[in-house]
């Protein structure tokens, strides 16, 4: 007997691309593998992983950095004697395949992590075991040796460093020392920033990285020691941030040991994501209008030591690496409310420890589908398997008039029209994945449904 199995996501006031997939980079620090950058692809329909194509010239990898323009990923490595660290380069191409085209070494210990300049001018490194940050020059679409460095001695541990949203100032988080050091480029050398050298924490917050809200002046930063995120208010014209709020990555009542890692904005602003390393999780928080964070919840399934994750650019999913599960989860985000659901899909790679995702690809009209239209949320749609039947429960009491199916080339495969639907019988359907289109009085929805 046939089950079918509503996927908990909602498409709202969006573009639908239904039978595209994600492709992102996904990077195992395990030495002993020779190819350790790997293309993959996430499926659209059911969160499931694939490797497209791997890829050599990395070693202990550590962190990754894409280029605005999405042609260019710089990965932080060591050389085969671990006697020099630095950046290596790959050219990215349409199809989201990697060249190697260049690596930038110098004596000492491995980058932790590597960013660009908003408009692709400079490129940072920061290095947490050689006490320091560097600069370097992208000019002509090549990555430069150092130009400049700072080193700041005594186990100050360089975590983070970027440029703000406009690229005015550069942020570098020091921390062995709690601070969020503030420079600006010029002359092609790290200047202080006069109005703020620096944003202390309290001794022992340990920060580790820190993100800018997309839209509006505020800026998070995880404190890996403190198990905390703290809100600032940012002013990007004098790259001052004031601190607003600090709040537990943690639930009441748990006492274990933990260290925060990695910390990422779902792109509608809305939601803010952080991972714990002991209480093995995905910390949810929704953000407010005014900036501050609230706890939505705290993801745990699947996730061993998650250093890092990372969301796909249209929101609608998160992969999350387990650095000691040596593994990477999916999950949908419910983009109304940040909540992540498992989708139950895992991909075995050694060590995980950073991932960048492509862009997704511009939404196209399947078939006959109305792919372009907009679409509401239709309330909900859950499955009566011992019918085979879909139930449909419409929003603030409106009449489903209309209701289309379509499989993943784009074709109608059932067409129901009454005056009122409330269910519909899905058994002659073959097992697969279908967009659920609705008509009401007040527009259209669509959801996606699987028959199994």
């Amino acid at each position: 007997m046939k089950k079918l199995f509503l996927f908990a996501f909602l498409f709202t006031n969006i573009t639908l691309s239904f039978s595209q997939s994600y492709k992102f980079y996904a990077l195992s620090s395990d030495q002993g593998v020779s190819k350790p950058v790997s293309l993959c692809e996430l499926d659209s329909v059911t969160g499931a992983i694939s490797i497209v194509e791997s890829y050599g010239g990395v070693v202990k990898g550590n962190y990754y950095a894409i280029s605005s323009d999405y042609k260019h990923l710089l990965v932080t490595s060591v050389n085969a004697a671990k006697d020099q660290g630095g950046l290596i380069q790959y050219d990215i191409s349409d199809d989201g395949k990697l060249t190697l085209v260049d690596s930038q070494l110098k004596p000492g210990g491995i980058p932790c992590h590597v960013s660009f300049s908003p408009g692709m001018n400079y490129a940072f490194s920061a290095n947490y075991g050689d006490d320091e940050i560097s600069l370097y020059n992208f000019i002509d679409k090549t990555v430069s040796a150092e130009i400049d460095h700072i080193v700041k001695p005594d186990q100050s541990k360089g975590h983070f460093i970027s440029a703000d949203p406009s690229g005015k100032f550069v942020h570098a988080v020091f921390l062995g020392l709690d601070k969020v050091f503030s420079y600006k480029i010029e002359d092609g050398k790290f200047v202080a920033n006069a109005n703020q050298e620096y944003f202390s924490l309290p001794e022992g917050h340990g920060p580790r990285h820190l993100v800018f809200h997309p839209d509006s002046n505020w800026v998070y930063i995880l404190n890996e020691t403190h198990s905390s995120v703290t809100a600032g208010f940012y002013n990007p014209e004098t790259g001052v941030i004031t601190e607003i709020q600090n709040i537990s990555m943690l639930p009441a009542g748990y006492f274990g040991s933990n260290s925060g890692a990695a910390i990422r904005l779902h792109p509608n602003g809305r939601f803010l994501y952080a991972s714990n390393r002991g209480y093995n999780s995905i910390a949810v928080y929704k953000i407010a209008d005014d900036g501050l964070l609230s706890i939505v919840e705290y993801e745990t399934s699947g996730i061993n030591w998650p250093r890092d994750f990372n969301i796909s650019s249209d929101g609608k999913f998160m992969v999350v690496g387990n650095q000691k599960g040596n593994s990477i989860f999916s999950f949908f985000i419910d983009e109304s409310t940040g909540e992540l659901t498992s989708t139950g899909m895992e991909l075995a790679m050694s060590s995980p420890l950073s991932f960048q995702f492509l862009p997704t690809p511009e939404d196209e009209t399947v078939g006959t589908s109305p792919a372009k239209e907009t679409f509401k949320n239709p309330g909900y749609i859950f499955p009566n398997p011992a019918k085979n039947r879909l139930h449909i429960d419409s929003p603030d009491e409106t009449i489903v008039t209309k209701i289309e199916l379509y499989n993943l080339s784009g074709q109608l495969v059932k067409s129901i029209t009454r005056q009122q639907i409330n269910t519909i019988d899905v058994s002659e359907l073959p097992g697969g994945a279908y967009l659920l289109v609705g008509s009401t009085e007040a527009g259209k929805f669509n959801h996606t449904v699987v028959i199994q």
